[in-house]
């Protein structure tokens, strides 16, 4: 890689660490397995309805697998097209990007390290949620309230699927 589109890499990585939406996108990344391990508990359906839901509902070992294959269909191409817009947008609002673009670096190389800086914020992103998703599925097993209460939460969805069938 050119020096030029490192020194606007690590340019756009500092932005991005000083700004509030950065932390809140990290967040809601990592509460997006939390809320699919909880609606997985309390939905009453069937394992077969979702993909590798008998491993989900039987062991919660799948629910980092879930999560990524979410992530790389549609979280992660939407986080980096969010902050690539907000990269660009928020230099165009604080009237920076003429002053950006006339500068000795050439645009591709202005343009490079913007695109890598997205890419590695959605990265950054997609682990913080694969890591949530990890500690959610092993927690399962670790703590017995988790696991009564998906438990019982099968036990409901197979009484009631019984009870539709009888």
């Amino acid at each position: 890689m050119n020096p030029g589109i490192l020194t606007v890499y690590r340019w756009e990585l500092h932005k991005l660490r000083f700004q509030k939406r950065t932390y809140l996108g990290l967040g809601a990344a990592a509460i997006v397995p939390i809320l699919f391990a909880i609606a997985v508990s309390v939905r009453n359906g069937h394992p077969n309805e979702v993909a590798f839901g008998r491993y989900i509902h039987q062991t919660g070992l799948a629910i980092p697998l879930v999560i990524l294959l979410f992530g790389a269909v549609w979280m992660f191409p939407l986080i980096t097209a969010l902050v690539a817009g907000d990269i660009v947008a928020s230099e165009d609002h604080n009237g920076t990007l003429k002053t950006i673009l006339t500068r000795s670096l050439e645009r591709g190389q202005i343009f490079g390290g913007k695109v890598l800086a997205a890419v590695t914020y959605a990265v950054v992103a997609i682990l913080h949620a694969k890591r949530a998703a990890s500690r959610i599925s092993s927690s399962r097993d670790r703590v017995p309230a988790l696991a009564r209460w998906s438990q019982s939460a099968t036990s409901r969805s197979s009484s009631s699927r019984a009870a539709r069938s009888g």
